[in-house]
């Protein structure tokens, strides 16, 4: 035996809904109302970003307008002449000081001479119509000057200097004589290191 059981009752089926035109119009003109009140909005919304974004592009217009200024006013820029003349002589004082620096270090390295043996063999070395006028004794260089009567002296006396025990190790770069006033020649002898030839 067959049974058939419906479950579709009459309250399970859909009823058809009736609106009245009154709350229809009320509900379209209110979703019109909403509709135009986001509009509206987005408007404003979009004007005031509008406005931001023409106050940003003028802000970054001047900006880039200072900054080439101030690029262009650096590339003009001068330097003050004060100032490089000043700098100029500051670079000199200080290279003077570092060679007087250099120098003085480089002598307080030097062997000193012994002035008092110097002073006493050129004292032994003494002649008549020699005369001693200037000399300079360092570790680089010995310079003597005189005037003399007879050039012939000179040798002999710078073989009895020689035997000076701080000119042994000297040899003779250079002597030079010329004629000074009368009967007299200028001598001027200068010696370098290294041993006497």
């Amino acid at each position: 035996m067959k049974l058939s059981v419906n479950l579709y009752q009459a309250q399970l089926r859909p009823q058809p809904q009736h609106y009245r035109l009154s709350s229809l119009l009320r509900l379209v003109v209110l979703i019109l109302v909403v509709v135009l009140l986001v509009q509206l909005l987005l408007q404003w919304q979009t004007s005031q970003l509008q406005r931001q974004l023409t106050q940003q592009q003028q802000l970054v217009g001047a900006k880039t307008t200072e900054l080439e200024n101030l690029q262009q006013a650096l590339a003009n820029q001068q330097p003050d002449p004060d100032l490089q003349q000043r700098l100029q002589q500051l670079s000199l004082l200080n290279n003077q000081k570092q060679q007087l620096l250099q120098m003085l270090q480089h002598t307080a390295n030097e062997p000193r001479p012994q002035f008092f043996l110097v002073m006493r063999d050129l004292a032994a070395a003494d002649r008549s119509g020699f005369w001693l006028t200037q000399f300079r004794l360092g570790a680089q260089e010995i310079r003597f000057s005189g005037v003399t009567r007879d050039a012939g002296q000179l040798p002999g006396w710078l073989q009895q200097l020689g035997q000076n025990q701080y000119l042994r190790q000297r040899s003779f770069a250079q002597v030079r004589l010329e004629p000074a006033s009368g009967p007299f020649l200028q001598f001027e002898v200068s010696s370098s290191n290294g041993s006497k030839p």
